[in-house]
């Protein structure tokens, strides 16, 4: 009887859910994160003094923008807790960035044009973190600022579900389709006096947006009990600055920038339930990017009125890799 029991009693235990953070302290974790964005002029149009320039008085212009980041990294787990990473030491290499720019004026490449490598934050280094606080350089050379926005946590535990859930959601400061950044480290390409539109700095603080996810299945793969899950999201932001009007004949001067970018976002995380970590997480996304200039009139009614609304078609995607050692 008391058998019998016992096993009824095990029954009405749920178990647990393998969604959910719950790797053994000391697991080793070989990472890879990768991000890409590309934007392409779609079409532009001017209006001067109220009315519209025909196009074939415009020239013929083309951008193409496309910028590549990595980074690698070895994690060594030394607490888990409140189901977060706690402390860890982690070991970063090859943090890489590159930017292609192609511009042409009637057929004639601009002089902006051309490939360049981006300036990490921080070089290849060990960090040690421990929750918020501030992270140790152990090994390389990185500033407090460097080391202060890195990320912790590689493994989006925020992505998953509070209580085992079919669908849920989640918000997009878990995983920010417009951060320029991968996991807090930031690529200096030396191009601010080119850059078309907002900075991607503020373009991050007004973000907005939700991912919507959902169970899809579970498999075995290379001996790992591994659950699918697919997210999904419509995200918008916005930026404005006052800037100068640049390689306009007909008018000069001060003008004021808006930004407009909004973008539906596909992908898939993965999770390795034998571990209790990432396994991986992929999206990529399209979006559309509206940048109008105005002109700033100086009062007199007499002065050019000048705007101009560039669209842009933009691409981006985001990998992220986890390897048990």
């Amino acid at each position: 009887m008391r058998t019998l029991l016992l096993a009824a009693a095990c029954l009405l235990v749920p178990a647990a859910d393998p969604l959910r953070y719950a790797p053994s302290e000391g697991l080793a974790l070989e990472r890879r994160l990768e991000g890409a964005f590309q934007m392409s002029l779609s079409d532009w149009n001017v209006v001067m003094n109220g009315r519209d320039v025909p196009s074939q008085y415009l020239p013929q212009l083309e951008i193409a923008v496309t910028t590549r980041a990595s980074v690698e990294a070895r994690d060594e787990l030394r607490e888990v807790r409140d189901g977060r990473p706690a402390k860890l030491r982690r070991e970063y290499r090859a943090p890489s960035g590159s930017i292609d720019t192609r511009v042409s004026v009637n057929g004639e490449s601009d002089a902006s044009s051309g490939e360049r490598t981006g300036q990490p934050s921080l070089g290849e280094c060990t960090v040690a973190f421990e929750g918020d606080g501030p992270r140790k350089l152990e090994k390389g050379e990185a500033s407090e600022a460097a080391l202060a926005a890195l990320a912790l946590d590689w493994d989006f535990t925020e992505l998953l579900p509070a209580d085992g859930d079919e669908k849920w959601d989640a918000d997009i400061a878990v995983l920010n389709p417009f951060d320029a950044r991968l996991a807090g480290i930031a690529f200096d390409y030396g191009d601010d006096e080119q850059r078309v539109g907002a900075s991607p700095e503020v373009l991050l603080a007004n973000s907005k947006g939700m991912w919507r996810l959902e169970r899809v299945e579970e498999r075995e793969q290379d001996g790992l009990r591994l659950c699918v899950v697919r997210l999904e999201g419509d995200f918008e932001t916005f930026g404005e600055r006052r800037t100068e009007l640049v390689n306009v004949p007909v008018a000069s001067g001060e003008a004021d920038e808006r930004t407009d970018y909004e973008c539906s976002v596909e992908g898939e995380l993965v999770w390795n339930a034998t571990h209790g970590v990432l396994h991986s997480l992929d999206y990529t996304s399209e979006g559309v990017m509206r940048v109008r200039t105005v002109r700033v009139r100086d009062g007199s009614g007499t002065d050019t009125a000048y705007e101009q609304t560039m669209n842009f078609a933009c691409k981006s995607s985001f990998s992220a890799t986890s390897k048990a050692r």
